[in-house]
């Protein structure tokens, strides 16, 4: 007790340096972290969307969060600041050095899940909220100051283009196929690549049509009903009386090659037939041989909106094989449609007599019709790249927000550390004053110690 009452009389006693060398290092603390506050850049980055909470994309990818600081975000965002900026000292490698992801759950998600876990329960939750974190670690004065705001907001419209562009439906005309060159076939075979490709954006639009009927487009002006009503009248006007031209009059660039590649068809098809014509035999064999006998049945019970609480009979083994019989045996029927097609073409392009004269003549309007098919085409697809993109932009344009989250200097967890570091720095020099002081209680209760060991070995002496 009188050790402890000695140690707090000599705190009191050191109570100024302890104090001002305390508080000096809490200040330089609080400096440090005000400072990287000031240099560190923080935003949180939403995203909206069905199935997000699922971890997907829109596109039905799976999500990964890294995506937002991947090299081809960071890239696009260095190239981007460094533009603005007219400035040239950022790299992707000290970037990547300096900026994080991280995921971020609200308090009430948080608390859904530790209760779920409390239970013994297997949760799985995807957030959809995540913060970045920037801090380039420059020395002002000394090395070349970074606009971290900055840096965020091309950072965020990287990641957003490369969003949209890479797992949205942006740019989906593009990407259904690629330009069309005549080069490597033949007119027939060029006019039936026209007509799969137009089929396939009708097809695609129309379905743009029934999601928003009323859309137009303010780039092009033109709403997805214009969209299919061009390409179908190019491909009932221009494609046909292209078809029917290259028909009637047997144009070809090569007759011997056009035979070649018909009969490599009639090969190819009769193998088709003769698969899907066994797949039909023998489907009906197994309907011949199949037990009708068999009376067992079970019920499904399901339920949904419409109908409410419900039952159904699952298909039997016999249903499966009728299907697989008639599926086969269409198949087989068109597949030898095809075969007989393909040998009355070979018959009269095998009987067809020209002049080289008509020949060129035919060739040349051929060329010229494929010329005016090809110019409006290619118009029709760049309208329906730009209309479809706005339409994107328009629906998905909230997919994905940005928040600057505001810096807070003066927050619990630094004043937390700022009260520590004067806690700590107090209680070492107290250590260091009480072990080197020789006024400290330490040195005095030392030499009390002496003293008394002496008056023993004294007293023992005599």
């Amino acid at each position: 007790m009188v050790m402890f009452v000695a140690l707090l009389r000599y705190v009191w006693k050191k109570k100024l340096i302890l104090f001002s060398v305390s508080f000096v290092s809490m200040l330089l603390f609080f400096a440090y972290a005000a400072y990287n506050t000031y240099m560190t850049e923080h935003m949180r980055i939403s995203l909206i969307y069905p199935n997000a909470e699922k971890g997907y994309y829109p596109d039905g990818t799976r999500f990964d969060m890294y995506d937002m600081i991947s090299d081809t975000v960071l890239l696009d965002t260095i190239e981007s600041y460094n533009s603005e900026t007219n400035t040239n000292h950022l790299d992707l490698e000290e970037v990547k050095k300096r900026i994080t992801v991280d995921y971020h759950l609200s308090g009430n998600v948080q608390d859904k899940i530790q209760s779920a876990i409390n239970l013994g329960q297997n949760y799985t939750y995807f957030s959809n909220e995540y913060i970045i974190s920037f801090n380039p670690k420059t020395i002002i004065g000394l090395e070349p100051f970074v606009d971290t705001k900055l840096f965020m907001e091309k950072l965020y419209d990287s990641y957003s283009r490369y969003f949209m562009n890479s797992h949205t439906e942006m740019n989906i005309i593009s990407k259904i196929t690629q330009n069309i060159s005549g080069e490597d076939y033949d007119y027939m075979e060029l006019a039936d690549m026209y007509g799969k490709k137009i089929t396939m954006y009708v097809n695609y639009l129309s379905s743009k049509s029934q999601e928003d009927q009323a859309f137009r487009s303010q780039t092009t002006g033109i709403s997805f009903n214009d969209l299919v009503s061009s390409f179908t009248s190019l491909y009932d006007v221009k494609l046909k009386n292209l078809v029917s031209f290259i028909s009637s009059g047997r144009v070809t660039k090569n007759v011997e090659d056009v035979l070649n590649n018909y009969r490599t068809r009639i090969e190819t098809s009769t193998l088709k037939y003769s698969l899907y014509q066994d797949e039909s035999d023998i489907a009906a064999t197994a309907m011949r041989q199949y037990d009708h006998t068999f009376d067992a049945n079970i019920v499904i019970v399901g339920v949904n909106e419409e109908l409410g609480l419900y039952q159904s009979r699952p298909r039997t083994a016999f249903d499966q094989v009728t299907k697989r019989s008639l599926e086969a045996g269409k198949n087989a029927k068109n597949t030898l449609n095809d075969i007989l097609e393909y040998e009355r073409l070979i018959n009269e392009y095998s009987n067809v007599e020209i002049d080289e004269e008509e020949r060129t003549r035919l060739i040349s309007i051929t060329e010229s019709m494929f010329e005016d098919l090809t110019r409006i085409y290619n118009s029709l697809v760049e309208q329906a790249n730009k209309t479809v993109d706005d339409y994107l932009l328009y629906k998905c344009s909230n997919f994905i927000n940005s928040a600057s989250i505001p810096k807070n200097y003066t927050n619990t967890y630094v004043m937390a550390k700022s009260i520590m570091v004067f806690c700590s720095v107090a209680f070492i020099l107290f250590l260091i004053l009480l072990l080197s002081d020789k006024d400290s209680p330490l040195f005095s209760m030392r030499r009390r110690l002496r003293k008394k060991s002496i008056k023993s070995d004294k007293a023992a002496l005599l």
